[in-house]
């Protein structure tokens, strides 16, 4: 039985995203409570399980972009400008363990009900199993 580990995942993704500077920060799970000066974020998490498929697993990443409102409204240039850094960020292959499939599906911009509006960018993501998957 192969070993997949998410969190190692969400690591990696993470760190590419704040290296690319996406958002203020990145988090792996949506803050309960936020400060006024956190004016975007990211959310970098593995949605649902990781499949094992023997020698491969499957999952899916999920990049979770938050802007705050403005005036009670979409901020749609930041969520743009974050979109377009996600998609200029993401490699195809992610170190020799990750690939990451095509063109992401997005699911469009909805308010969170705390402030902010979120656009969600979904990857497949097909790891490479290894020994030990380390």
């Amino acid at each position: 039985m192969n070993k997949f580990d998410q969190s190692a995942l969400e690591e990696a993704v993470a760190a590419l995203l704040r290296t690319a500077s996406v958002g203020r920060k990145v988090f792996y799970n949506r803050p309960a409570s936020t400060t006024d000066d956190l004016i975007d974020f990211v959310v970098c998490k593995v949605s649902g399980s990781i499949d094992d498929r023997v020698a491969l697993g499957q999952c899916t990443l999920s990049i979770h972009l938050f802007a705050r409102d403005v005036s009670n409204m979409k901020n749609g240039k930041k969520l743009s400008v974050m979109y377009g850094k996600v998609i200029n960020a993401v490699p195809r292959y992610l170190n020799d363990k990750y690939i990451i499939h095509g063109n992401p599906r997005t699911i469009g911009d909805t308010a969170d009900g705390f402030g902010y509006h979120v656009r969600i960018v979904n990857y497949k993501v097909t790891i490479k199993a290894t020994q030990n998957n380390q």
